[in-house]
Order: C-alpha cells, then sequence, then structure tokens
C-alpha cells in the first residue's frame, strides 16, 4: 500500500469511488493478519476518521466485514474482509421468502412503514443473490396455506419521504433538520444527529440535537416532524461506544431516566402458563409461590409505560413494589375515571 492518496474533494464521486475501494482492497489484504483499525486506514490513506468511518459503513453494507479478535495489547477494534465475500451465494428457500413477506404484512397493518420498506429490500436482494431461483408461485402457495390474523390497532400516518430522508441520513452519518411540533403545540427549527428509529406507542426518532451543550439522546415522534431533509454538507461522527440495545436495556419500553425502580409484580394462577412464557424486561427474575401464583422482579425505569402494560393483565396482576409505581397507577386510573361522564 502507498500514501500518495489523497482524500477526494466533496464533488468529486470517482475520486469516492476509488478511495471506497482501495480502502476495500485493504481490509481484503488484512484477512491474513489481525485486520485493520479505523486508525490503521486513517494513516495508511491520511484521510479524516470521519471519512473512514463512513467508507468502513459503506464497504460494510455491501461486503461484511469480520470483526478479527482485539489485539492482546490493544482494546482497539479491527476488521478484515474475506476474500470469498462476492463468490458466496446463498439458496433461500420458498417457505423463508414467505415468512418474510407474511411479517411485512403484519409490520404494514400495525404502522411500522419503515420496516416495511427494509424487510421489502431484503428480499428483493435476496432473490438477486439466492442460488436458487423461487417462482412468485411457490411463494404464493405457501402465504395461502400460512393464516395469520392482524390486531387492528390505532397508528399514525408518516410519509414514507420522512422514513427513507432519515434512514438514509443515519447509513451516511449525515445531520437532519425539519420542524417539529411540542407537546405545547409550539413548533420550531430542529437540527439533530441522528442515531436511529424506535418503535414504542409511536415511532421515535432517538437523536443528538445540535444545540443542546449537554449532548444527551432525546426523542422525537416521527409523527411531530414536518419537512424533514438531510444536511448534505454537514457530517457528524458517532459515538462508536454507543448500542441501541444496551442503551434500551434498563427501559420499559422506550423512554429513558436516570431513576430505575426495583419492580415486584405478582400474577394471579390462572395467567401463570401465559406469564411464564412472557418476556417482560432482561433483568426479570420469576419466581412460582406455593399458592401458585407468579412473583416476576426486574430493574428498569419508565414508570407509566409499565402501568399501561400492568392495566392489560387487570386483576390478574398485583403491584407489590415499589410505592412510587402504585402511587403512577393510582393517579392513571383516577385520571382517566374523571374523563367518564355516567
Amino acid at each position: 500500500m502507498t500514501n500518495e492518496y489523497k482524500e477526494p474533494k466533496e464533488n468529486d464521486r470517482y475520486g469516492k469511488l476509488e478511495l471506497l475501494l482501495r480502502i476495500a482492497r485493504a481490509f481484503l489484504l488484512a484477512r491474513n493478519s489481525n485486520g485493520l483499525s479505523i486508525s490503521d486506514i486513517e494513516k495508511e490513506f491520511e484521510i479524516s476518521r470521519r471519512t473512514v468511518i463512513r467508507m468502513k459503513a459503506a464497504i460494510d453494507r455491501f461486503f461484511i466485514l469480520e470483526e478479527s479478535p482485539q489485539n492482546a495489547l490493544s482494546r482497539e477494534k479491527r476488521w478484515f474482509l474475506r476474500s470469498d465475500s462476492l463468490l458466496s451465494r446463498p439458496i433461500i428457500l420458498p417457505e423463508e421468502y414467505a415468512q418474510l413477506e407474511s411479517y411485512k404484512e403484519i409490520l404494514k397493518n400495525t404502522g411500522h412503514s419503515s420496516a416495511v420498506m427494509s424487510i421489502n429490500n431484503l428480499i428483493n436482494k435476496l432473490k438477486i443473490i439466492s442460488k436458487k431461483q423461487t417462482s412468485e408461485t411457490d411463494i404464493e402457495a405457501i402465504l395461502s396455506s400460512q393464516g395469520y390474523a392482524i390486531r387492528q390497532t390505532p397508528k399514525t400516518k408518516i410519509p414514507v419521504e420522512t422514513l427513507e430522508n432519515i434512514t438514509n441520513a443515519i447509513l451516511a452519518f449525515k445531520r437532519i433538520s425539519f420542524s417539529y411540533v411540542s407537546s405545547t403545540g409550539e413548533e420550531k427549527q430542529v437540527k439533530v444527529e441522528p442515531y436511529g428509529i424506535v418503535y414504542g406507542t409511536n415511532a421515535n426518532l432517538l437523536a443528538h440535537n445540535v444545540n443542546d451543550e449537554d449532548k444527551k439522546y432525546k426523542y422525537y415522534t416521527l409523527a411531530k416532524m414536518k419537512n424533514v431533509s438531510i444536511i448534505n454538507t454537514e457530517y457528524f461522527e458517532p459515538d462508536e461506544d454507543f448500542s441501541l440495545k444496551d442503551y434500551l436495556a434498563n427501559s420499559f419500553g422506550i423512554y429513558q431516566n436516570e431513576h430505575l425502580l426495583d419492580v415486584k409484580l405478582q400474577f394471579d394462577k390462572s395467567v401463570a402458563p401465559t406469564v411464564l412464557n412472557y418476556s417482560f424486561h432482561p433483568s426479570q427474575k420469576m419466581n412460582i409461590l406455593e399458592n401458585g401464583d407468579v412473583e416476576v422482579s426486574f430493574r428498569a425505569c419508565g414508570d407509566r409505560e409499565m402501568c399501561w402494560h400492568i392495566f392489560t393483565w387487570g386483576k390478574k396482576c398485583k403491584i407489590l413494589e415499589p410505592i412510587e409505581l402504585k402511587e403512577t397507577y393510582k393517579t392513571l386510573l383516577n385520571d382517566a375515571i374523571s374523563t367518564i361522564d355516567l
């Protein structure tokens, strides 16, 4: 390899393509060594860390980089590219396509437009790379033999353009701007660094507000966002230590705060079989009591979302601890009762 290469200018498309191929080749040559780190590429090609991160993400999307064992003397992550990345073509069975189609319809009917787009793109890509050509007739025959029910629920409609712009910005590490309507009805212009879309009661964007000094992650409800546009001239460097899965691990639902609750619930024995097969939270512990009831305990934040879920169990679920959760549950019930005019 050589250090003669210079980072291309913003409008130099052929230069960017050449740089992308050079970096991909570097990862390929590193397959017999310990791989390459972000710093390795940064030094070898004399380009910015931001550019390396963007190029690595693009290569990973098309060729699938594999992570190497960490160097004994360093905690820095390293990756390499297998020589058969483009040659290996898997066989996709008709029933596997049919399963994806089923999930796509379920997501479509529950308002998860972004996920529908992703699954549809995945299906099309699989049809291209699969060794075995599967006919549409085969897929339709399997779908007709697999019935599934769609639970009709209220859902907000989100413009396809909004989802596409957010998704593209996340993949390219670009900032986005939009008009946002707050809970008080006030509309303001916002510029953020997007990290991911999280589906809870509503679809929400998790992002950093560029103008916030604290740089904390915040949620923006997609249905309240207007005129979402990508700022093509503004990139950002993502936090390499950030994990959406880890970020959500402490919450019951999606909303975060630093006040974790030690929750203990007791379920009636009549629903014990259902409860024992239910996942309330990753930290949960279950205990079958002498009378057949099931005690579930976990540590999480998000008391309002906990109460919304507990209510679905009716009289079959009791809140044992903490007192704060009992008070929130009582307040929500009283507020709901006050709306009923009998």
